[in-house]
């Protein structure tokens, strides 16, 4: 069930991902740029954001109750922009459309094909619709502030608070590096982004995401083996935010190596969440900085980060090498 839970997660925010990033690039160029074309682009970054409400709903119903299941969730997706409930609150729709929609089909599975076609077009779509939209009216009603609330002590109210999840999202994103821990931090910091707003979670993430691969691509510079030849590619992955690029490096050593990455990548983000960086954009690596009011802290963040990082599993090869050699037989 949880699985089942997880992938259609994962599945509905490849198709939200993208207006994420287009709506916090605008967001981000309309504060570089003067009135009217910076009013339009904050305008245009603000309705592409509530879009991905309804497309993340519409996305997550799809995936459990098929094509009847998106008209209702797109709409009840949709109407969450008149509260604060979030991209969360297009969870919830999402998951409640597509199995409503699955029961009531469940209801009628012998359903004579005469009949098919205006059930599919109107009564299905027009009811499932209706019952969504009282969830979504309900959410925004009475889970609005609350839920508010629960994400500005979080997330924005508190330095402290904000340093310390920083620190263990950041870190969870190189417990195995693009699997289902590192999805679901990185799904948290996402939903960070409430209304739009920057997050300091969210650069935090980032950075902390970025930190492994970079780390493998500069040590397989110095490395002369065939297989390290091609370490520019790691090297884009990790200023592209692309965890996955150090997983074949890591799983040679993953007992010692991932403890090792995940305080690097901790650290990352705490020194993220110490300056309080944020950002809107969920995804981009590098480029995410450039929208950063203070860049220079990100880069610091990864440098410090992967020097720490280097430190650490230089002492630990040091260890490993002596262990090695001490048991290594004595030769008369």
């Amino acid at each position: 069930m949880t699985n089942r839970f997880y992938k259609r997660l994962t599945y509905s925010l490849s198709f939200t991902l993208p207006i994420l990033v287009v709506s916090g690039v605008l967001f981000s160029l309309s504060f570089l740029i003067n009135p009217p074309l910076g009013q339009f682009l904050f305008d245009v970054g603000n309705y592409a954001y509530y879009l991905s409400y309804a497309v993340l709903a519409a996305a997550i119903a799809y995936a459990i109750g098929d094509r009847v299941s998106i008209v209702p969730a797109l709409i009840g997706g949709f109407m969450l922009f008149d509260g604060s409930v979030g991209l969360l609150g297009s969870v919830v729709i999402g998951f409640f459309a597509g199995y409503l929609t699955k029961a009531l089909l469940g209801l009628f599975p012998d359903m004579p094909k005469t009949l098919l076609g205006i059930f599919t077009v109107f009564v299905y779509p027009v009811l499932l619709t209706v019952m969504t939209l009282g969830l979504a009216f309900l959410m925004n009603q009475y889970l609005s502030m609350p839920l508010m609330n629960v994400i500005a002590f979080l997330f924005y109210d508190h330095h402290w608070l904000v340093i310390t999840l920083s620190v263990i999202l950041a870190s969870l994103m190189a417990f195995d590096l693009g699997g289902p821990v590192n999805k679901m931090a990185y799904l948290i910091a996402i939903m960070t982004l409430a209304n739009g707003l920057t997050s300091t979670v969210m650069a935090a993430v980032i950075a902390g995401g970025m930190v492994p691969p970079l780390v493998v691509a500069v040590i397989r510079i110095f490395n002369h083996r065939e297989e390290d030849e091609r370490w520019w590619i790691t090297a884009i992955q990790g200023l592209s935010f692309l965890s996955e690029g150090a997983i074949s490096f890591v799983d040679q050593h993953k007992k010692y190596m991932t403890p090792i990455m995940m305080i690097g990548s901790g650290l990352a983000g705490g020194v993220v969440g110490w300056f309080s960086l944020s950002t809107r954009i969920p995804h981009g690596g590098i480029l995410v900085a450039v929208f950063m009011d203070a860049w220079y802290y990100f880069l610091l963040a990864l440098v410090i980060g992967m020097v720490t990082t280097f430190i650490l599993l230089a002492i630990f090869n040091r260890k490993i090498k002596r262990k090695k050699t001490s048991e290594t037989p004595l030769q008369v």
